[in-house]
Parts: C-alpha cells; sequence; structure tokens
C-alpha cells in the first residue's frame, strides 16, 4: 500500500470502530480467509496501528473486519459490545459511482464513506454513538430493505471485506471511494423508520408529513430575519404555509411567530396584510423555487423539493462540499462583493464572515465548539481563554446573536439565582459553514500569543480557499479574511515562522506564486 491509502486505511478503522481505544475491554475483530490454499484465521486486535499492521501483512488475502467491537473471546452476539456503524451492501458489480449517488439521494440517505469491494458497493453510515446491537440490527435492515441490498449483509455478527485487501471472486482489490467523517452523523432515531422523498404530480412535487421538515422554512420561524428581508421572508413563510395546504389563520400563526423572532419587529397589521395578500391569490409557489428559498435551501434539508432530474440524474461530485466546507451562498450574496472596477484600477470590498468575528469572539467560538459536552458559563470561559469578563460576556452577545452560540438558564450548586450555560449550536454550521475550520489548534496558538488575530484569519481564509480549490492570492486572502493586503505578508511570515503553515514557491504558465501547505 501506498502512503495515501495506509492513512486512508487508519481512518477507516477510526470510522468503523471509534471505541476500540477507549478502554482495555474492547477489541476488534478481523476475519482472513484464502480460498485458493484454503487458509483460515481469526484474530483480534487492541489498538489501530496494530490492525493496520496486520490487514498489511494479510491484504493479499480476503480479509474481513467485524462491524462492532467484542471481548476477544468470540465474535458471537454475547461476545459483542459496541457498534456505532450502519452497513448497505450492495452486490452489483455492474453499478457505477453515479448510480451509488442516485440511490443514495432517491432514497434520502447522505452514505458517510462508499467503498468499492471489487464487485458492489459498500455504503456506510455513521450512528452518532453506539447502541445497543440488537437495535442497530433492526433499523440496518429497514434500511437495507429500503435499497434492496443484500438481505444477508445486515446481522448483527456483520463481517465485511477491509479496503485495500484482495477479493478472489473478481481478482482484484476493495477500495475506498469517499470518505467524509467530518459530517454530522445519524442518530439511531433519525434512521429507524426512515421515509424516502416521494414525487407526485407530474415529478415535481414533494410529499412531507410536517411543514417543519423544510429546513428553510423551519430556519425562518426559528431565527426571524433582518429589517431587509422581513416582508421577502414573510412572503415565503405565507406562500410555503398555502402550499402545504395550511389554512390561513395557522398561516398567521407561523407569521407571528417569525415576526416575535425578528430583531426588529413588524406591527401585527403589516403581518396580516402580507399573509391574506398571498391567501387571496389564487397562485401556488413551490417554496424552493423562489429566490429566498434557493438561498437558505440546505443539502440538509430533510424535504427539499425538487425535480426528479436534479435527484436520480444529477452527479454531484462536490456532495462533501455542499455539506462541510464552504462559505454559504447566502453569506457571500449578502457580505461579500468579489470585485469592483473603478477606472480600471481593480478594488477589493472586504467582508465576510471572518470579518465579523473578532479575535476574542473566534477564541471564545472555538472553545465552545471543541469541548461541547462541557459545562460553560462566562466565568469558565473567562478561566479558559484569559480574556476579560466583559470581553467573553460582549462575544457571547454577538455569537448569539448570529446563532452560533445557544444558552439555557440552570442553578449550579443549589444557586438561588440561575446562571446562563453556553454551548455550541450545531445547526450553524448550515448557515456558517466556514466555521468548521475554527479548531482547538489555532486557539492554543492564539491564547499562547504564538499568532494574532490577522494570523487566525489568514490561516483559516487559506483553508477555506484551497478546500474550495480556488486561487491562494493575496487578493483572494484580503478578499476572504478582511485583512488588508499590507498585513497579510506579515501574517504569512509569522505563520510559517511558528510552523502552522509551509510556503513552496512554485513556478506557473504565468510566473512564480506561493504553494500553501497547511499543517492545523
Amino acid at each position: 500500500m501506498n502512503e495515501q491509502q495506509k492513512r486512508q486505511l487508519l481512518e477507516y478503522l477510526k470510522f468503523v470502530l471509534p471505541a476500540l481505544e477507549k478502554n482495555d475491554s474492547e477489541k476488534g475483530y478481523l476475519w482472513i480467509n484464502n480460498p485458493k490454499n484454503n487458509f483460515k484465521m481469526q484474530i483480534y486486535f487492541n489498538s489501530y496501528f496494530e490492525g493496520m499492521a496486520l490487514i498489511e501483512r494479510y491484504r493479499h488475502n480476503q480479509v474481513y473486519i467485524g462491524l462492532a467491537t467484542t471481548d476477544g473471546a468470540g465474535y458471537k452476539v454475547e461476545n459483542l459490545i459496541s457498534r456505532s456503524i450502519i452497513l448497505i451492501d450492495i452486490d452489483e458489480e455492474d453499478l457505477e459511482i453515479n448510480q451509488i449517488y442516485d440511490l443514495c439521494k432517491k432514497y434520502s440517505i447522505y452514505g458517510h464513506m462508499v467503498v468499492n469491494s471489487g464487485r458492489g458497493w459498500h455504503i456506510y453510515l455513521k450512528l452518532d454513538k453506539s447502541y445497543p446491537i440488537e437495535e442497530v440490527t433492526r433499523v440496518n435492515k429497514q434500511l437495507v430493505q429500503l435499497f434492496k441490498a443484500d438481505t444477508n449483509a445486515c446481522t448483527s455478527t456483520q463481517i465485511i471485506r477491509v479496503p485495500y485487501t484482495k477479493n478472489f471472486k473478481v481478482d482484484a482489490y476493495a477500495s475506498i471511494v469517499k470518505a467524509n467523517n467530518q459530517v454530522k452523523p445519524y442518530t439511531l432515531k433519525k434512521l429507524d423508520d426512515h421515509k424516502p422523498i416521494e414525487f407526485k404530480n407530474n415529478n415535481t412535487e414533494l410529499q412531507f408529513d410536517k411543514i417543519e421538515d423544510l429546513y428553510c422554512f423551519n430556519q425562518l420561524i426559528k431565527n426571524g430575519a433582518s429589517k431587509g428581508l422581513r416582508n421577502k421572508a414573510l412572503i415565503f413563510i405565507s406562500s410555503t404555509c398555502k402550499y402545504a395546504g395550511l389554512t390561513e389563520p395557522k398561516a398567521l400563526q407561523y407569521a407571528y411567530k417569525f415576526n416575535d423572532n425578528c430583531k426588529e419587529q413588524q406591527t401585527k397589521t403589516e403581518v396580516i396584510k402580507v399573509v391574506r395578500s398571498i391567501y387571496s391569490n389564487t397562485s401556488i409557489v413551490k417554496p424552493c423555487t423562489t429566490e429566498l428559498g434557493q438561498r437558505l435551501c440546505s443539502t440538509q434539508c430533510k424535504c427539499n423539493i425538487i425535480t426528479v432530474d436534479d435527484v436520480l440524474n444529477k452527479v454531484d461530485e462536490t456532495i462533501d462540499k455542499d455539506i462541510q466546507i464552504g462559505f454559504t451562498k447566502q453569506l457571500f450574496d449578502k457580505n461579500i462583493k468579489v470585485t469592483r472596477f473603478v477606472k480600471k484600477v481593480e478594488k477589493v470590498e472586504r467582508g465576510t464572515m471572518l470579518n465579523k468575528l473578532n479575535g476574542s469572539e473566534i477564541l471564545v467560538l472555538s472553545e465552545l465548539k471543541t469541548f461541547r459536552n462541557n459545562i460553560h458559563t462566562i466565568e469558565s470561559l473567562v478561566d479558559r481563554t484569559k480574556l476579560s469578563k466583559p470581553t467573553v460576556t460582549k462575544a457571547l452577545d454577538t455569537l448569539e446573536s448570529l446563532g452560533i452560540v445557544t444558552y439555557t438558564k440552570q442553578s449550579i450548586n443549589r444557586s438561588a439565582k440561575p446562571t446562563n450555560i453556553y454551548s455550541f449550536n450545531e445547526d450553524s454550521t448550515k448557515r456558517y459553514k466556514e466555521i468548521v475550520y475554527i479548531g482547538r489548534g489555532l486557539f492554543i496558538c492564539r491564547i499562547n500569543k504564538l499568532i494574532t488575530d490577522s494570523d487566525m484569519k489568514v490561516y483559516l481564509a487559506l483553508k477555506y480557499l484551497k478546500d474550495t480549490r480556488q486561487a491562494t492570492t493575496q487578493l483572494d486572502i484580503e478578499r476572504v479574511s478582511g485583512v488588508r493586503r499590507d498585513k497579510i505578508n506579515k501574517s504569512l511570515a509569522n505563520l510559517e515562522h511558528r510552523d502552522i503553515i509551509r510556503v513552496d514557491k512554485i513556478k506557473t504558465n504565468i510566473g512564480h506564486c506561493n504553494d500553501y501547505t497547511l499543517k492545523l
């Protein structure tokens, strides 16, 4: 195996068996056989690197891995300990990868990993935690039946072919086609009795159980809108309710709820006027065909209203980036104009999310995002970030206003006065997807004063530009980061000095330019 395959295999083992190294009682299981010489062996391993070594040693045989950890005394149901993977085995070698994507879209399922087994496809779904084996198996069988896949490959003691090992049936090696471990995993409840998208009437409409399943509608109701978007949002909400067959009074209730969540509210008379105008009109508008609906639309939406052609025929090779990386279209449309020409001189207009957040806000966000399970109060954040209490309070207010942070009031240590407990809002990554890049590494560098706020923003801008395969010129860095050009060189020099990035000069057809390797 080459180095890339080794890295992928290590990620695969961590993906399939996340609990392996968390305690001494759980072990991984491998079944190895070679039909040509009748070699058979079952073996257990205690660590990822031990498993890697065994797979490398026996990869020219048929190597299968257990999807659950075991106690090491066997691989029967009574020996299994934990499992957090759903597997769909499609045993049809004639299918192409685009047809596998089509099936996932058809059945409204996002596959976190797809493996070419040599004579078929293995679709892996990641669960958010370990569940009882019998419950995982029950839901696994439902999804296998939905996909019309191999019903023999969804048992409690299921083993599956390991990538980069040999399949003697076709004399080929299995391989990983797609792996997106950063995408939010499923809860078992969400997959239980999963209902796919169903089309009706000219293959363009969507049947949904409740209107809250529409991501765009739900986000507007929960978060409100700014002053310039209120009327458009009310028209969208009213049109969506009408399309869903709700009564005008019910639509008015949703409109009132939306208005309550707006920072600057309209009068009830204005709200009623908009709703009434939509319901008095005879036309019916599909929500996701409107400009606002398209801007708010998300690939994570449970019930997008789209055509059959959009779902079944379009091979979306950037499906990963649609979910886990990049700035949302809404953010760009709202906050940035890429270039403006004034007397043939190119002028950059800065103003992305990186420019909205200052260094203190990024530090607080990093702490909340990295340690999601901790209890975060203003006092604990002051202690962790080494910022002053007024600075932390102001940062939390800003993040809360953007919907990135939420809080609840709880009594701690029997205190009579409830305390605000802050947490990172996972849903905010659907609106501000660049938040994915803010992590612990930058936090540590900044808290130890190794880098400045501008350095952080330049690094995050580089990460975004590289992951979205855009140019990384200083003009682009300035556009995305909001850092002025005269400060970018200083930030790049410091990041390189701190060994956070590596800068290489490469020759292109338009001259020499910088190539950046990011190390965090």
